[in-house]
């Protein structure tokens, strides 16, 4: 099955760079798509080997949202079945054995594969520093692309009626059937604890987790 590796970027081309670099010492045939931000001043030329879409958002929070819908959604329109994993720049593979699981869980049964911090967030908090996809499953509700579902503004309700990124997320997901949301119950120990939970089940690592908006 084809693999698509969907990716955000705001002010952090080396390190996205260098992300792509990993997937591609693993995945040689798996496409790339990079939504870099209108305001984020990063040279698309940088990503000539991957599908650029320049998307709207002012700063890296608003980019997050924007870009992760903008990305999954011109795969989306483009292929009808594969795998998407989408990470943040800052996110890279870390075990290849548990993203290969991860792949063949979604293969044979899961629409999508994602975590939610627990408690902190509630019910409608879905984190999108990564997330697997499967194209055919989760097509509908990302494509065709519209501007409505795009985020105006960062922080609480904007005039769409979108609330955090996490809210974002969760109100897309929530309509998705047959995913697969598993709470971070090691949220308590703190970041370290997050940071294994993240590598030791979704096999993927966070560089500087817990840091928001650094630069390289």
């Amino acid at each position: 099955m084809q693999l698509f590796f969907a990716h955000n970027c705001h002010n952090r081309p080396k390190l996205l760079r260098r992300t792509i670099e990993i997937e591609k010492s693993f995945f040689p045939d798996a496409k790339h798509y990079t939504s870099l931000t209108t305001d984020g001043g990063i040279d698309p030329s940088l990503f000539s080997d991957t599908v650029v879409i320049p998307t709207v958002g002012v700063g890296h929070q608003l980019g997050c949202s924007n870009c992760f819908y903008s990305s999954i959604s011109k795969i989306c329109e483009e292929h009808d079945d594969g795998i998407i994993i989408f990470t943040h720049d800052d996110v890279s593979i870390y075990d290849i054995n548990l993203v290969k699981r991860n792949m063949q869980f979604l293969e044979d049964k899961a629409s999508f594969l994602i975590r939610r911090p627990h408690p902190y967030g509630g019910e409608f908090y879905y984190q999108i520093d990564f997330a697997y996809l499967r194209i055919s499953r989760v097509k509908e509700f990302f494509s065709p692309f519209s501007n409505e579902k795009l985020k105006s503004m960062d922080g609480h309700t904007d005039a769409n009626g979108w609330d955090s990124t996490e809210v974002f997320a969760a109100r897309i997901f929530k309509q998705i059937k047959d995913g697969i949301v598993i709470d971070e119950t090691m949220y308590g120990q703190g970041m370290e604890g997050r940071l294994q939970f993240l590598r030791g089940i979704f096999g993927f690592h966070h560089e500087n987790f817990g840091i928001t908006g650094w630069t390289e």
